[in-house]
């Protein structure tokens, strides 16, 4: 490891466990370039108890395969990240920014999304069972093969009935009352 403006770095083959995961914690997240942080951010708020990056902004985030259970993203800024095939099991991602970010084969059970902005994301085969998405924005968001079971998805903002019907709901998936969940289905 080394360190860069106070905050660790992991590099090299000591990044990868046993598991193939990288694993994020207390701040191994590198910036897409020099002085891209606003003087009114400062540096990233960590916790000893859980990982904690929120209200961040101007991060590079190459996050693929990352163990970030339980870890505290909220009003972070990581619209573009590539979270995919990621660990997000029970984090907290309230009113993050995760436009136009990859989620592909993504772990985000039950995690808290309210009022996260969603739109272009790529959640296509994630698994978000017991999710909370109250509120989040979802125009564009590609759901293909999303397990949204037992998702609470009321009050969701650009959400479609086409991008509910290419995910994989169950009776227990709470959907906006305009919108038909598999619970309302015919059959």
């Amino acid at each position: 490891m080394r360190r860069s403006e106070g905050r660790q770095f992991q590099t090299g083959s000591s990044a990868k466990r046993k598991s193939g995961r990288r694993h994020l914690a207390r701040g191994k997240v590198r910036r897409g370039g020099p002085d891209q942080r606003s003087p009114q951010r400062g540096k990233p708020r960590l916790s000893k108890s859980r990982e904690r990056l929120s209200g961040q902004s101007g991060w590079f985030a190459l996050l693929g395969k990352a163990l970030l259970q339980g870890a505290c993203l909220c009003e972070a800024d990581l619209s573009g990240a590539q979270l995919d095939d990621a660990v997000l099991t029970r984090a907290d991602l309230q009113k993050a920014n995760l436009r136009g970010a990859g989620f592909r084969h993504a772990q985000l059970n039950g995690a808290d999304l309210r009022g996260t902005r969603l739109g272009g994301a790529f959640l296509v085969g994630a698994s978000l069972h017991g999710a909370d998405l109250r509120g989040a924005y979802l125009r564009l968001a590609k759901l293909d093969g999303a397990d949204l079971s037992d998702a609470n998805m009321h009050d969701t903002e650009g959400l479609t009935q086409a991008q509910l019907d290419a995910a994989h709901l169950s009776s227990g998936t709470k959907v906006p009352n305009c919108l038909t969940g598999a619970g309302d289905a015919k059959g």
